[in-house]
């Protein structure tokens, strides 16, 4: 009878070692999911404290050519004058130059951001800016944008 009895304490503690490795698994899995989850949050919120920082870089960049040429030449780049309906000349200025139409694969130089502007004609003294800055992760496609009224200030 005792040894009858010692096996089944031995098989009661093999079970429970089992047991005992699959809570452990669970939890380390747990603290692998939540690590994983930190650093992508960690990493978006750095890209949108980024994108934030080039969004606010080309509004300064648009208001520095309205500042620097006549207000025609600026105001020329919103090529739609129509009263209505107003339709936005997009440029790529991820180079902070200006190029007509949006950006497709040219990125900020050794970055993973692309920057466009809208120029949208209000009327003769003003122009609706629209400043985007986006970029792709695992999670998706994320923009930061930025909209003024530049004005012809200097008549």
């Amino acid at each position: 009878m005792f040894k009858l009895k010692s096996k089944i304490v031995r098989g009661q503690s093999l079970f429970e070692v089992v047991i005992a490795l699959g809570v452990m698994s669970f939890i380390l899995v747990g603290i692998v999911s939540l690590a994983g989850t930190s650093i992508r949050n960690s990493t978006f919120s750095n890209n949108n404290a980024l994108a934030s920082k080039y969004t606010q870089e080309g509004m300064e960049w648009i208001r520095q050519e309205r500042d620097t040429t006549i207000w025609s030449t600026f105001s020329a780049r919103d090529a739609d004058n129509s009263p209505s309906p107003q339709t936005a000349t997009s440029y790529c200025i991820s180079g902070l130059t200006w190029v007509s139409g949006p950006c497709g694969s040219t990125t900020i130089t050794g970055t993973i951001f692309t920057r466009e502007a809208d120029l949208t004609w209000v009327n003769s003294d003003t122009t609706d800016v629209d400043v985007r800055v986006s970029w792709t992760d695992a999670q998706g496609t994320h923009t930061v944008r930025s909209s003024t009224l530049f004005t012809n200030w200097n008549r």
